[in-house]
């Protein structure tokens, strides 16, 4: 199995097809060290599942990229509060893909990192694969991606 090929299992699977975990350590942590007072801070993912049918298959998600993110098309939701995380896709534990997504509307919506502000295109496979995790993911469908004026794009990753 190539990457594109489990990219595409991990979109096609049910909720059923995984035991998820939330709140629980992954021991994939990001490190950052703080020369001013010398201070090792350890960020971590805030949820994992494993695939059961095949449990070299694993995802993580919730390590933040920017705790508060700001464009223009988030503006256009009520609560105007975003951050950036990450979905990480593991296999035998080895990270072999990050998508980067923003979580908008305070935390009632995640969505795809559009390409750029001006060009609010996010490729289909981007919306298929975060969907599989967070199926309230655009909440009534797709409505928070076209209410922020995103469009999904039907191409590869």
């Amino acid at each position: 199995m190539d990457l594109r090929e489990m990219l595409s299992l991990i979109a096609r699977s049910s909720r059923e097809d995984w035991n998820v975990n939330t709140g629980e350590q992954t021991f994939h942590h990001q490190f950052s060290f703080e020369r001013v007072s010398s201070t090792l801070h350890a960020e971590a993912h805030t949820g994992f599942a494993v695939y059961i049918p095949n449990v070299s298959i694993s995802m993580e998600w919730g390590l933040e990229w920017r705790e508060k993110y700001d464009a223009a098309w988030v503006r256009e939701f009520p609560d105007k509060h975003a951050s950036g995380d990450y979905l990480d896709i593991f296999f035998n534990h080895a990270w072999v893909y990050r998508a980067a997504f923003v979580t908008v509307d305070g935390g009632g919506a995640r969505l795809p990192l559009p390409n750029n502000d001006s060009d609010l295109v996010v490729e289909k496979g981007a919306c298929d694969l975060i969907k599989r995790e967070f199926p309230r993911l655009c909440r009534g469908g797709s409505s928070s991606l076209t209410f922020a004026g995103v469009h999904p794009r039907n191409s590869e990753r």
